[in-house]
């Protein structure tokens, strides 16, 4: 998956590339559990989606901890 899905796939991709070399993080196919607001930081609980994990794997939770949040 790429940011921006309905975009030329080309121009998505080059997107993705620039925007993770910059210290994003893309998490596609998870919804967001639970948000805590700490000092200047943001606590992420993440779960994968239950559409992304049909007939996959189902992945475990995750807690992230970062400085902005792009839903």
């Amino acid at each position: 998956s790429y940011p921006l899905p309905t975009m030329d796939q080309e121009l998505a991709s080059a997107l993705h590339q620039s925007l993770s070399s910059q210290g994003l993080v893309f998490r596609f196919g998870h919804k967001v559990a639970n948000i805590l607001k700490r000092d200047k930081d943001i606590v992420l609980h993440i779960h994968p989606s239950h559409e992304a994990s049909l007939g996959a794997s189902v992945g475990a939770p995750e807690i992230m901890t970062c400085d902005v949040v792009l839903v």
